[in-house]
């Protein structure tokens, strides 16, 4: 995980963590419908507002190359609360792996 600005990292670790079953669902509903070989690394980059909001989500890359699991992350992403940072918005980058045994 990479994090410019002032924000706790571990922080922000532990609310990734918190909602790694929804990421995983994002991966999990795709390989369920028609991609059972699917498997890859998706690295968000996010901003999250002093609020503790994301105020701004893309996917920065992705070996995956699945929209639909790219598009659900950023969704998830959008509705967390993380920590409020200090000083104004955060970037964050940080690489969600799938495969076989999904850990995040």
């Amino acid at each position: 995980m990479i994090v410019q600005g002032s924000i706790d990292r571990n922080a922000v670790a532990e609310v990734l963590l918190a909602h790694r079953d929804e990421f995983r669902y994002c991966y999990e509903k795709e390989v369920n419908a028609d991609t059972p070989h699917l498997l890859g690394t998706v690295i968000p980059e996010f901003e999250i507002g002093s609020s503790g909001k994301v105020t701004q989500a893309g996917v920065r890359s992705s070996s995956l190359r699945n929209v639909n699991v790219e598009s659900c992350i950023l969704r998830v992403l959008k509705r967390i609360q993380f920590p409020t940072s200090v000083g104004g918005a955060v970037s964050v980058t940080y690489p969600f792996r799938f495969g076989a045994v999904s850990n995040q």
